[in-house]
């Protein structure tokens, strides 16, 4: 079964703000590098892959995670038959954190995404073993590389508030 829908949102942006308040390049491929991996993963349901604030990241690590610090990505399995879960990448560590991987903004988005979708998919990085499967195949959907363009989405909308109360 393929994964019935993802979707790119936003959230908590800047107030004023109405297109795209994360400058998100190339969304036509961060879906399909998402794609590709629930598609490889046979990952079933949907996903909200929602770009937000190093704060709202912050506030989830803290929340669920008992981490207070911002991280790039955290994702949230909903084991739903119909959707899979959510991710949520925090634009600015991403664009930080980019040299330190020798990446540009464009492709650590990118690998940020397969990390989140990999997570959905059951697969964690906290045991050695563990890191060395997410690593390759995290490599294995990136083969591709994505050449940055300047366009940017337009079309982003604010994102639904799924998470589960505590």
């Amino acid at each position: 079964m393929a994964v019935s829908r993802i979707t790119l949102h936003y959230e908590d942006a800047p107030e004023g703000a109405k297109k795209n308040p994360y400058k998100v390049p190339n969304p036509k491929d961060l879906l399909e590098v998402a794609r590709r991996v629930a598609q490889g993963e046979k990952l079933k349901g949907g996903v909200d892959i929602v770009f937000c604030s190093d704060e709202k990241v912050r506030e989830l690590n803290k929340a669920y995670r008992k981490l207070d610090k911002v991280t790039d990505v955290l994702s949230f399995e909903w084991h739903e038959e119909d959707f899979a879960g959510e991710i949520f990448i925090a634009t600015a560590q991403t664009e930080r954190q980019a040299p330190r991987f020798k990446n540009n903004y464009s492709n650590e988005l990118r690998r940020v995404v397969v990390h989140g979708m990999l997570h959905l998919c059951g697969y964690d990085h906290l045991k050695t073993g563990e890191r060395t499967v997410m690593r390759a195949k995290e490599d294995f959907y990136l083969k591709t590389p994505v050449k940055p363009r300047k366009k940017l989405v337009t079309g982003l909308k604010p994102a639904e508030k799924r998470l589960k109360s505590k």
